[in-house]
């Protein structure tokens, strides 16, 4: 995960990993890392479905903010 968000941060022309690097790569790396278990096989849910779940839920760290 970390390379890909490197190098979609390099492709991008910058030398530094954003958030959003990590998210627009995360689907690629982590689908074929997912093994789904018997309830969501037997609801026919496609692990696309699943990543995009866990990106939504997923707090994102603050940018520059400090924290109270």
């Amino acid at each position: 995960m970390v390379k890909m968000a490197k190098a979609s941060a390099w492709l991008e022309g910058r030398d530094y990993v954003t958030p959003a690097d990590v998210e627009k790569q995360f689907p690629y790396v982590i689908t074929h890392r997912i093994a789904l278990n018997t309830e969501a096989r037997m609801e026919n849910r496609p692990k696309e479905e699943i990543v995009r779940e866990i990106l939504k839920n997923t707090k994102r760290p603050s940018m520059g903010e400090k924290s109270r």
